[in-house]
């Protein structure tokens, strides 16, 4: 692997994250604004494309940056095991069990994180305020930048069918118990 073919992979990877992004919420926004469908319909599109490629990318750049600190690296079984409960029947629905599975998640992602990145900076296990602070400042960044983009734009679709078909019942519900 080459640091040029590596630092040009990263930059695809961070070029398709940030043109879908871009381009979701510029049909979404632009279908509130107007109520035109075919904006619905071509943010749509993007998405199930945009899902896949999201996938794919965030597996590769992952792969990328963490052999780029460890040659020796090597995977492990343990993410999909979560993964897998979150398509069995039933489970997307019960929320206790999707935020078990997602903190799950988060915390062993983040003991992946020290358990391969850690060593390559210092031999043995070692921890230091560092290793807690750092991924709470990030996680309060991307905390602060959703919430300055929720204020920036309303949080439910203005002009979506489904949920002016949702408002239209419980209107009508509202005017039957009255």
């Amino acid at each position: 692997m080459t640091l040029d073919f590596f630092i040009l992979r990263s930059a695809l990877y961070f070029v398709i994250w940030i043109l879908l992004v871009y381009f979701v919420t510029r049909f979404s926004y632009n279908h509130d604004k107007t109520g035109d469908d075919t904006m619905l319909a071509r943010a749509k599109q993007i998405s199930i494309v945009g899902l896949l490629l999201i996938f794919v990318t965030t597996t590769l750049a992952s792969l990328d940056w963490i052999i780029s600190l460890n040659p020796k690296w090597y995977s492990t079984i343990y993410f999909g095991i979560p993964f897998a409960l979150l398509l069995t029947p039933g489970f997307r629905t019960d929320v206790r069990r999707l935020v078990t599975v997602a903190s799950l998640i988060l915390g062993m992602r983040l003991l992946g994180m020290f358990w391969v990145i850690l060593p390559v900076y210092s031999p043995g296990i070692s921890f230091n305020w560092m290793n807690f602070v750092l991924p709470l400042a990030f996680g309060e960044l991307w905390v602060a930048l959703y919430i300055w983009s929720l204020k920036r734009h309303h949080l439910l679709p203005i002009n979506h069918p489904e949920w002016i078909e949702v408002e239209r019942r419980e209107f009508s519900e509202a005017e039957i118990i009255t």
